[in-house]
């Protein structure tokens, strides 16, 4: 009887090109002690320049203006606009990478997690497909040991937000968490 062996490379870039586990080709190997190895590829999936200009703008409001008027309505926008759905995959990744990188800077935690707060308001995204890779960053502003840099920092704010995201999708989608 012959094992087979799968590998699966995904990767996901926000540089006009993202790949997905569910977009793949399938190509078929061989080790070199005989055994068959199915190697599955994900297929390049191209989003639009202006949906790669919305990203770049809402990403940059994030980090630089997450107070001004233009990021809260860029809020709005994300919670309200159709079509945004290819972007979810990108704004993921970006909160998964920003979390990770900054949890001494409370200001902008805050804003991922409004940003994540829009998406999921969103009617026209289908988040279920992207929740397993939200959620650890979510629960990551619950429960870290320590947040934001300071001492006057209010990390409870942060985190009651955290909760209410939480409590937001599991309301919503009772089925997945």
């Amino acid at each position: 009887m012959v094992h087979r062996q799968v590998a699966t490379i995904a990767w996901l870039e926000a540089d006009s090109v993202c790949g997905t586990p569910t977009e793949i080709r399938k190509l078929s190997e061989y080790k070199e002690d005989g055994i068959p190895v199915d190697i599955k590829l994900p297929v390049k999936h191209v989003i639009t320049k202006e949906l790669q200009l919305y990203f770049d703008k809402i990403t940059e409001l994030v980090l630089n203006k997450p107070a001004s008027i233009r990021f809260r309505r860029a809020l709005i926008s994300l919670a309200t606009d159709m079509g945004l759905h290819p972007l979810v995959p990108y704004f993921s990744r970006f909160v998964a990478n920003q979390v990770a990188q900054n949890l001494h800077n409370l200001t902008l935690l805050f804003s991922l997690m409004r940003l994540v707060r829009s998406i999921l308001q969103n009617p026209h995204i289908h988040i279920e497909l992207y929740l397993h890779q939200l959620m650890p960053h979510i629960i990551t502003c619950v429960v870290a040991k320590r947040i934001g840099n300071r001492l006057s920092d209010n990390h409870w704010e942060l985190r009651n937000f955290g909760v209410n995201l939480v409590a937001s999708i599991c309301k919503r989608l009772p089925f997945f968490y």
